[in-house]
């Protein structure tokens, strides 16, 4: 099956974010602490291909998490396709019962594996919400993702969703899982782990998802690893 670089961006766009904590689709109303960074790192494996993000973040300014990072995206038979990710996030404060938490996120993924196709890009700006209830927290997103490729004069507009739990099963064990999707792909839904090999520091992920209605070909595993600075 032939895959080309718009289609690969479509795809990973559909299963992933790009600024959430690995496994989740779904992020959370909570940045780093000022002068804070992380490096977070994961690949997942589907029937046809192979995903890799690599997205370093640090709040270093304005109370705002940034970061550049990078994703690979390697279908079977075709062409790698491979971008660059700018994104920022903003804590905004609680609702005025004070029992949700609200954020804001953006990001920009620009192509960048060769000069015809560096016209394809996907900005997306995401609405964030999160309530903690005892070791519970639960998460909502509501975003748009704009489509854009110059070369083809190709515009497009969608809508995108997420929903998650997370459950701190033990100090060291977090379970996670969720249902997310755009407007004209088929809802993805997963289950995962996490767990502190070093507290505060180093953490470890994996997940177990699928797309429905693409079969084998839309199931995945992903595994990750989480760096976090003193």
């Amino acid at each position: 099956m032939k895959i080309n670089l718009a289609t690969a961006l479509l795809i990973a766009a559909t299963t992933s974010s790009v600024w959430c904590a690995p496994p989740l689709s779904t992020d959370d109303a909570s940045t780093l602490l000022p002068g804070m960074c992380q490096l977070e790192i994961e690949q997942r494996r589907f029937g046809n291909r192979v995903e890799r993000d690599v997205v370093p973040v640090c709040n270093l300014w304005f109370d705002m998490e940034m970061g550049i990072g990078h994703q690979r995206v390697s279908p079977a038979g075709a062409a790698r396709a491979e971008s660059v990710v700018v994104q920022a996030k903003k804590m905004l404060g609680v609702t005025e019962q004070g029992d949700w938490s609200v954020g804001v996120g953006a990001a920009t993924v620009r192509a960048v594996n060769s000069p015809e196709q560096s016209g394809i890009r996907q900005n997306y700006v995401n609405a964030i919400l999160t309530r903690q209830v005892d070791a519970t927290a639960l998460h909502a997103n509501l975003g748009v993702v704009f489509d854009r490729e110059a070369d083809i004069d190709m515009r497009r507009t969608r809508l995108s969703w997420a929903v998650a739990v997370e459950h701190e099963a033990t100090s060291r064990w977090t379970i996670v899982a969720e249902l997310f999707g755009q407007r004209g792909a088929p809802q993805s839904a997963q289950l995962g782990l996490r767990w502190w090999a070093l507290p505060k520091y180093l953490q470890l992920t994996t997940s177990l998802g699928s797309q429905r209605r693409l079969g084998s070909d839309g199931r995945w595993m992903s595994v990750g690893i989480r760096f976090e600075s003193p």
